[in-house]
């Protein structure tokens, strides 16, 4: 349900940041209300609010916590990447 994962922010203001571990592509941007933003799977993300901020994330599933597919430390990302 994550491929790619999809944002929209209805408000507030959201630093972003991601690396494409494969490419070394790093993207560095701050999203507004109406922006969309479109995350390919295996690319590593982080978002930190500015603001109080409300969003939608775009799923074709419901979310499971119980079978997480999320890596959230970015050196277990690297490692991901070297399987």
């Amino acid at each position: 349900s994550k491929d790619p994962e999809i944002f929209f922010l209805i408000s507030g203001e959201v630093e972003m940041y991601a690396y494409d571990g494969r490419s070394k592509e790093e993207l560095r941007t701050v999203l507004k209300p109406g922006d969309q933003l479109n995350i390919s799977p295996g690319v590593w993300h982080e978002m930190k609010a500015l603001t109080d901020v409300v969003f939608i994330e775009y799923r074709e599933s419901v979310f499971d916590p119980a079978n997480e597919d999320t890596i959230r430390d970015k050196e277990k990302y690297q490692q991901w990447l070297n399987f």
